[in-house]
């Protein structure tokens, strides 16, 4: 949810969402690969391959136009309309979608849940799912 709401997130504009759709159409996933890993997982996490070769399996076409989905989507004004239960995970060392970014939300939707994780960054429930696993086993049941 949090990563269609580009008015939220400084670090991601329309722009870089086009910026990236246009690179990837000329270039291929293999030119975001390096930069895109180094936003979603911190610098000593090592199992990276399997993340990485989704992404070089990755459609340019799909890629580039689920980039462009994001750049014009906008949910924010429908936060507050929200009525089922809602679990808002960030992490201290998420960039792409940084936690000052997922704070204000929990505000927004009534009820939520906010919990902010240590030492992870963006993919937390590929890199951490033993922090994560809880979370969503509590929150689902």
């Amino acid at each position: 949810l949090v990563a269609i709401c580009p008015p939220s997130n400084p670090a991601a504009t329309p722009d870089t969402w086009t910026a990236r759709a246009a690179q990837v159409r000329a270039e291929g996933t293999q030119s975001i690969v390096d930069a895109t890993l180094g936003r979603w997982f911190l610098p000593d996490f090592k199992d990276i391959d399997p993340i990485r070769q989704m992404l070089l399996d990755c459609p340019a076409e799909g890629y580039a136009a689920c980039c462009e989905a994001l750049s014009t989507t906008n949910l924010l004004p429908s936060l507050p309309d929200i009525t089922a239960p809602v679990l808002l995970v960030t992490t201290d060392g998420d960039t792409s979608v940084p936690p000052e970014t997922v704070v204000p939300l929990a505000t927004q939707i009534p009820g939520a849940h906010l919990e902010i994780l240590e030492n992870a960054a963006h993919l937390v429930t590929y890199s951490h799912p033993h922090a994560i696993n809880p979370l969503l086993l509590a929150h689902l049941g």
